[in-house]
């Protein structure tokens, strides 16, 4: 909000202050008039520009844009044809990670989970993977949290990994279901004390006073010796019903292998770009 007031005030001292409720679009023709004339341009107006005549500069410190992102990366990494892939989608998600892991990727067990609130607003947010099996794939949370909710309420899911340095994402889609009481107690008694005390101390999604309240109870809550699993945290496991694998090819004509359920075993096709 600092940085709109700011690039505002510069439009107004340079192009003068448009009547109230009053717009003007002021695109990267008009600062370049500006700077042929002499007038020196702020470099953080030079930056409003290149929305490419998208800025607009509206009376009371407002500044909306629509930024054009025409930045393309073409994809140069090998293909993934049917034949090279698993029979087993687990398997192959196994090789894929220990690739990213090889590759040095950024936390390659970040994956976005998608739910669905009960009024039907999808969610998506970030967590960590812990485990993973033929048995589905393992993230722990805490269970009255916004995602817990909606899993209470619509147990499908989505899953994806991202890892970019590979040009690959593979996306799961399944059933949330809670971990047991000992894998959700042996999970947490692993993790650091700190991160412990924080499980307890956080109401997750919850609308907190401020980060003081926060800290002070997280100082109540190191006062105790032993810290162990509350009620309110646990694990899901998301039992897989599909997967697709990605890889990214030039020219946009990206690989995108298919895993659906068939009896005991998967079916593999391959979907176009």
């Amino acid at each position: 909000m600092r940085q709109c007031s700011r690039i505002d005030a510069q439009f107004e001292n340079i192009f003068g202050a448009p009547q109230r409720g009053q717009r003007r679009n002021t695109d990267l023709e008009s600062i370049v008039k500006r700077e042929a004339e002499g007038s020196r341009i702020p470099e953080s107006l030079q930056l409003a520009a290149t929305f490419q005549s998208s800025a607009v500069v509206r009376y009371g410190g407002v500044v909306s844009h629509q930024r054009d992102i025409t930045d393309r990366m073409d994809y140069e990494a090998r293909g993934l044809d049917i034949a090279n892939t698993l029979a087993e989608p687990v398997a192959q998600f196994d090789r894929w990670f220990s690739e990213a892991i090889a590759a040095n990727v950024v936390e390659p067990n970040a994956m976005v989970l998608s739910t669905v609130a009960p009024n039907g607003n999808p969610s998506s947010r970030a967590v960590l993977l812990k485990a993973f099996s033929g048995d589905g794939f393992v993230f722990y949370t805490n269970l009255g949290s916004a995602k817990a909710r909606d899993i209470a309420a619509n147990p499908v899911v989505s899953l994806l990994f991202l890892w970019l340095p590979l040009h690959r994402q593979v996306r799961i889609t399944g059933l949330a279901q809670a971990v047991d009481d000992d894998t959700a107690d042996a999970y947490f008694d692993s993790r650091p004390r700190e991160a412990r005390i924080g499980a307890i101390a956080s109401p997750q999604s919850s609308v907190i006073e401020s980060r003081d309240w926060l800290e002070l109870r997280i100082s109540e809550i190191a006062r105790d010796e032993r810290i162990s699993r509350p009620e309110h945290w646990g694990g899901y496991r998301v039992q897989p019903q599909g997967f697709e694998f990605w890889q990214g090819r030039p020219d946009r004509l990206h690989d995108r292998i298919r895993y659906l359920p068939a009896g005991d075993s998967w079916e593999r096709a391959r979907l176009a770009p």
